[in-house]
């Protein structure tokens, strides 16, 4: 983690098993989250504390969380990174009203795991400001793994998000 993000070195990880059924998609209207159709047999979810256990979010850094999801077989993994993808795909561009709203953007990964996506997710409520949201989702044989970096108050950098969407993803198996 430190190598990619210098400000958690020291720092721990929190890593659980999640009660999660499966993975977030956009919502019908693209401001929030719904609840995935195919269903994961198990997940395990890493949050990140600084040294101190600090949150990086709240010291303005980049603060990522890395999600495993593992299905029954590689196609179900396929089957819900389709499900993404195909949601995602309604909702590219801005969505809500002048209160709230929300922007997703494609961006192009480097080759990793049998198939993969990346994206940016601005959020932007009226008094509060913007916040940014970087992710990847890369499947791996029965693995979708998904890496996710937010900031504020400016968009995430990729690249380091790829170097931990990689690591992630080489550690799924283990």
């Amino acid at each position: 983690m430190a190598k990619q993000y210098p400000h958690f070195r020291g720092g721990s990880v929190d890593l659980f098993r999640s009660s999660r059924q499966a993975t977030d998609l956009p919502s019908a209207d693209c401001t929030g989250y719904d609840t995935s159709s195919v269903r994961v047999q198990r997940s395990r979810i890493a949050d990140y504390l600084m040294r101190g256990g600090e949150t990086a979010y709240f010291h303005g850094l980049a603060d990522p969380t890395v999600a495993v999801y593992l299905y029954a077989t590689p196609a179900g993994a396929a089957g819900a990174l389709t499900e993404l993808r195909h949601e995602l795909g309604r909702c590219w561009g801005t969505h809500g009203d002048s209160s709230y709203a929300v922007t997703y953007q494609s961006r192009p990964m480097p080759k990793l795991g049998a198939d993969r996506l990346a994206y940016r997710r601005t959020t932007q409520q009226a008094g509060m400001g913007k916040d940014y949201a970087a992710e990847t989702w890369v499947r791996d044989g029965r693995f979708l793994v998904n890496t996710r970096v937010q900031l504020d108050p400016a968009p995430p950098r990729l690249q380091p998000l790829y170097g931990l969407s990689r690591a992630a993803v080489a550690a799924a198996g283990r």
